[in-house]
């Protein structure tokens, strides 16, 4: 695990403030060249589940993302963000992804559960046999601060094939930052709404 201690201030706020440092950007020694991406619209401020994309000057990078709020197993608010985002150089990407940065943060306007210790776990169980442990022994992961100055939220990349195969799964149940969560159908819709956007390449339509 490598744990970041500190993280830059948010180029956005609510939704977008995932984008206060540089993701690693899709680089493929041999690139599958796309027939025709995607022509994602701008949009900073996208609503939960729907798509957010944006070019970054100072990063001469675009980022491609989605927010989604899964639902509490037991009864309550949702606690826990799920963002799922890439990130390439320039405005246009040529191939499939590589992969994908999957990051859980904390719910933190309104603070849902503060009392809760938040823990550096990020599992999906999926149609209940397929385990996908993001922060095993081993894995790499970064471990940042969203909400305070604690470290309260993970980021880990997931193989681009591997999250298609969760998004087009039914039933998929999140452990994360010790909450156990769902995937409601809205969200693995929300999910496969964002594999069939960049799984062409895609090409930041700017406004």
């Amino acid at each position: 695990m490598k744990v970041t201690p500190t993280v830059i201030a948010a180029v956005f706020i609510l939704n977008v403030e995932i984008f206060g440092w540089r993701l690693n950007a899709q680089r493929d020694d041999t690139p599958r060249v796309a027939s025709g991406g995607s022509i994602v619209a701008t949009n900073t401020t996208p609503r939960v589940g729907e798509i957010g994309a944006n070019y970054f000057e100072s990063l001469k990078q675009s980022q491609i993302w989605i927010n989604v709020e899964p639902e509490l197993a037991d009864v309550g608010p949702a606690p826990v963000l799920l963002n799922l985002t890439i990130a390439f150089p320039g405005d246009r990407l040529n191939h499939q992804p590589i992969s994908v940065a999957v990051r859980a943060q904390p719910r933190c306007f309104p603070q849902v559960f503060p009392e809760r210790l938040q823990q550096p776990i990020l599992r999906f169980l999926v149609n209940g046999s397929m385990k996908i442990d993001l922060t095993a022994a081993g894995a790499a992961y970064h471990v940042v601060s969203s909400c305070s100055e604690s470290q309260d939220t993970v980021i880990a990349q997931v193989p681009f094939r591997l999250l298609r195969q969760i998004a087009e799964s039914t039933d998929v149940m999140v452990d994360a930052l010790g909450f156990s969560l769902r995937l409601t159908t809205d969200d693995l819709a929300a999910w496969r709404l964002f594999v069939r956007t960049v799984q062409g390449g895609a090409v930041i339509g700017r406004r």
